[in-house]
């Protein structure tokens, strides 16, 4: 930690254990979370409250090829968490030749990404495009 590096947990944190062992051991001073790692949105703002009462940062992070579902769900996730050093994500015009949500929820100008808001969570599937698979661009 004394040099300046952070050094960022990802495929170890995945549970309140791992937090509470990088806690303790102070290997990692940062959490990398994801919903689609880390078991839905209920849970990841559980492990970012577990890590804010360890004293550890941690961010939101995606998967490569996330669709505008997960786009979505992750504005929602970042703006109900308490400190995220960094949020990621929303990158679906960028990696996907085509989404199965019938609008894009790319980020915009200089990365900004507001949360989504209307009916439900905030987007419509096109059932037409399921079980077609999305290609990666």
């Amino acid at each position: 930690r004394g040099s300046g590096i952070t050094y960022v947990a990802d495929e170890s944190a995945v549970s309140f254990n791992d937090i509470d062992s990088i806690a303790a051991d102070k290997t990692f001073s940062m959490l990398n979370l994801r919903l689609a790692k880390n078991g839905g949105l209920i849970r990841v703002l559980e492990l970012s409250l577990r890590a804010d009462e360890a004293g550890l940062k941690y961010q939101l992070g995606s998967h490569v090829g996330e669709t505008g579902i997960l786009s979505v769900t992750g504005r929602i996730a970042a703006s109900l968490m308490e400190k995220p050093v960094y949020i990621d994500g929303s990158f679906d015009d960028f990696l996907l030749s085509d989404n199965i949500t019938t609008e894009s929820f790319t980020f915009g100008s200089g990365g900004k990404a507001p949360v989504i808001t209307g009916k439900m969570m905030g987007y419509d599937v096109d059932i037409s495009k399921l079980g077609k698979g999305i290609v990666l661009i």
